[in-house]
């Protein structure tokens, strides 16, 4: 791993980068090495870019984007927005009132506290998703697609909307938790199944 870079603005290369940054607002271009980012206070703006990196956000408003490569992202403090990007990604909003989306592949993401939103396209594939608190976080969804939901019995809820499969571990969410972004769709139903 390289000299660790400290900086209010940083680019990396292509080499594994360790990415230290103060206070401030900082951008971070990391390069396309398996990196390690660790933003300070601030609003932070953190592009990963291509390798498998691991990103923590710190306090303040970032937004991190993981780029290309499985990526692990924290939002931590503050209200976030995390990008996993293309990859299995691991996205973990922390502290505050996130939004978090996964892009394309099969990625886990996980809330933890404040009223966060996942947001989903229609063409994801399989994502997994943790600390989803019905009735507080909600389901953003992007693409004008019917949604349907099935409870297993241990007590996930999985989500079918077009090409996207998306597992709730340990929650049951409802319609109610589902809004879409552009606007309310002509949607003729909404199946809802039980599995068991």
């Amino acid at each position: 791993m390289s000299t660790p870079i400290q900086s209010d603005r940083a680019i990396g290369d292509d080499g594994d980068n360790e990415i230290l940054t103060g206070n401030g607002s900082d951008l971070v271009r990391a390069g396309l090495g398996n990196d390690t980012v660790k933003a300070g206070g601030g609003d932070d703006n953190v592009y990963a870019e291509g390798g498998d990196d691991n990103v923590q956000g710190g306090t303040g408003r970032d937004k991190l984007d993981g780029g290309e490569g499985n990526d692990y992202i924290d939002g931590g403090a503050g209200a976030d927005r995390l990008y996993g990007g293309e990859g299995d990604d691991t996205l973990r909003g922390g502290q505050g009132d996130d939004v978090l989306y996964g892009d394309i592949r099969g990625d886990r993401t996980g809330g933890a506290t404040g009223a966060d939103a996942f947001q989903f396209d229609s063409d994801d594939g399989n994502d997994k998703v943790f600390d989803f608190v019905s009735g507080v976080d909600r389901i953003e969804l992007l693409d004008d697609e019917v949604f349907s939901f099935e409870y297993t019995a241990s007590g996930n809820t999985i989500m079918t909307y077009g090409d996207t499969t998306v597992t709730f571990y340990d929650s049951t969410v409802t319609a109610a938790d589902v809004v879409y972004l552009e606007g309310a769709p002509q949607i003729e139903q909404i199946v809802v199944e039980e599995a068991f």
